[in-house]
């Protein structure tokens, strides 16, 4: 099954689809990531005001990452065949990184704004970009369908986790 989607998908990609699929491709790299979240959580600690929103993101992605990278040493999952890659890649397939870090940085927002009902339409546009980079890996070509679904599985689970965590850490201290 992963080969006929990925066989349909590489087959009917728009060249806008791709754009925006390369895109998310080079903002959702973990060498942007991490150092972006860096960024939030070091205001966080520079304002005095080190929050959830600040160091749930950071701690995330962090976490993801090296879950990801145990995960892809475990499975040493090819990849599709080069001739449907439409950029360069390296590590193993399984789980997709990209799809992991959407998911872990959406399940963060999507358990940070809970409890705001007017918060509920950037809670699904969080869900859906999340879902968008995710998929992007397939338009690509550069996953199998599977690899997606296993890393945004696994992102959304430790994305959660760490927000959780941070949120009953920071609400014991004060």
């Amino acid at each position: 099954m992963d080969r006929s989607i990925l066989d349909w998908v590489t087959g009917n990609r728009p060249d806008r689809l791709v754009d925006v699929a390369t895109f998310l491709h080079h903002v959702g790299d973990d060498t942007i990531l991490v150092p972006v979240t860096l960024v939030l959580l070091a205001v966080g600690y520079l304002t005095g005001r080190p929050s959830a929103r600040t160091v749930a993101p950071f701690l995330s992605v962090v976490a993801t990452v090296i879950v990801v990278g145990l995960a892809k040493i475990s499975f040493g999952r090819d990849r599709p065949p080069v001739a449907m890659r439409l950029v360069e890649t390296s590590s193993a397939s399984m789980p997709s990184g990209h799809a992991a870090y959407a998911a872990a940085l959406g399940a963060v927002a999507w358990v940070l704004l809970a409890g705001h009902p007017r918060r509920r339409t950037l809670r699904c546009a969080v869900v859906a970009l999340a879902s968008a980079a995710s998929a992007a890996r397939v338009v690509l070509g550069v996953h199998w369908p599977s690899d997606v679904l296993v890393g945004s599985v696994l992102g959304a689970a430790v994305g959660s986790w760490v927000a959780l965590r941070t949120v009953q850490r920071l609400q014991s201290r004060a």
